[in-house]
């Protein structure tokens, strides 16, 4: 496993600048106790997923081999959307009269259409967004539902975790590059 993250930390090193990461080297003391502990759990358990992680993050979310705070942010903002919109649409699929609104006869055409794992899931999200008990989940109803279920999957503890992130930033310019991570990274498990 050390091998295999040495090469992976080699590849990723070799994509950014070597400017992006200090003359002396990472504060690994420092820098492990500035990381949240979930954080760090997954850095040390798979230090592969956690830079693979990574480089989606700076290369999905940053520019020009970085991230800022502000790119941390709309992966948060871009998550919370895919989910939302994905909840949404799982029951907007239900509205066969196309009248903005899911009514419990609707549901049950979708339920029956459902593989059978998933119809107790869908009858449970349309019980939680129906907030009026009317059994007509309404597009409002279904909007509060979907973002519920949104900071459900991406919580503000999560997004803490995701903007601890810019502990890696080694040379205090703003912006985590990935040879910064690398070199955290790799100071990390050979500390170990």
């Amino acid at each position: 496993m050390l091998l295999r993250t040495g090469m992976i930390l080699l590849l990723l090193t070799g994509m950014a600048s070597a400017q992006d990461v200090p003359e002396a080297g990472p504060d690994i003391a420092g820098l492990m106790q500035s990381l949240p502990e979930k954080t760090l759990k997954k850095l040390r358990s798979a230090p592969d997923a956690f830079l693979r992680d990574a480089a989606g993050l700076i290369y999905g979310f940053g520019s020009e081999g970085g991230i800022t705070i502000a790119g941390i942010d709309t992966f948060i903002a871009a998550e919370r959307a895919r989910v939302r919109a994905g909840e949404m649409a799982r029951y907007l699929a239900g509205d066969l009269d196309n009248d903005g609104s899911i009514a419990r006869d609707e549901i049950l055409v979708l339920s029956n259409a459902a593989a059978v794992g998933r119809r107790g899931q869908l009858w449970l999200g349309f019980d939680l967004a129906d907030a009026d008990k009317d059994t007509v989940v309404s597009l409002a109803e279904l909007r509060s539902h979907a973002q519920g279920t949104a900071l459900e999957k991406m919580s503000e503890t999560d997004a803490e975790v995701l903007r601890g992130f810019v502990v890696f930033d080694l040379n205090s310019d703003g912006i985590v590059a990935m040879a910064e991570v690398s070199a955290g990274v790799s100071a990390m498990i050979g500390s170990e």
